[in-house]
């Protein structure tokens, strides 16, 4: 009996483990966007990504946008993305989007870090995400009082994601149509499936008779 306790609780104790695993595996490529290091272009560690390149072989930028290395500005990485590079006209959409290989019907959860150019553009930066190609959340930040060396990261979670059978997009899309090279910044950006609550009672009912058999036993 004890030997079957024993197995029991290191069955339970691996499928916890492999949850756990699951959840914590990042599923986007080049989250952090380091991929490629940007060059140190007008003294401002910059790069920008124009319209339909694909870069660190992950992200699409869309309309421009820009890659800022550390120093230049303080960020949770080595290098973040400003979802507004160069200004390119009139009703163009700014931003990134990549496609993430999902399975259907799985939830995910989606972080990231999130602040705002603080040398270019209006004050009020403003984005938005989508998921599929439907809207999901809006991001705001406000610079008013930031800098390169202050930045006010904030971390932003969406939940509840639901994933598509062939891939689901991921987009960071701008929404500030006012004049001016700078929009959101963006770090550290993670998707991670969430573990089906069938997996973890799973786990629950292979403990369950373990605890039973251990209280018999000791009355």
């Amino acid at each position: 009996m004890r030997r079957i306790r024993i197995v029991c609780i290191v069955l339970a104790m691996a499928v916890m483990i492999s949850c756990t695993a699951y959840a914590s595996t990042n599923i986007l490529k080049n989250g952090s966007f380091d991929d490629p290091v940007s060059e140190n272009n007008w003294g401002s560690y910059c790069a920008t990504v124009t319209d339909g390149i694909t870069f660190g072989e992950s992200w699409t930028a869309e309309g421009s946008i820009n890659l800022v290395q550390a120093p230049y500005w303080q960020m949770p990485s080595s290098q973040c993305l400003d979802l507004v590079g160069e200004n390119v006209g009139e009703n163009v959409t700014y931003g990134v989007w990549q496609d993430v290989n999902t399975s259907a019907g799985q939830l995910y959860s989606l972080s990231f870090e999130l602040a705002g150019n603080p040398n270019s553009g209006p004050p009020l930066k403003t984005a938005a995400v989508y998921w599929g190609g439907v809207w999901v959340k809006d991001l705001a930040f406000d610079t008013t009082g930031k800098s390169g060396d202050n930045m006010g990261w904030e971390t932003v979670t969406i939940s509840g994601l639901v994933g598509k059978a062939n891939g689901t997009r991921l987009e960071f899309r701008n929404t500030n149509t006012a004049s001016g090279n700078g929009g959101v910044a963006l770090d550290n950006a993670s998707l991670t499936a969430v573990p089906e609550p069938g997996t973890i009672f799973a786990a629950l009912s292979i403990l369950s008779p373990v605890g039973l058999v251990f209280r018999r036993r000791r009355a």
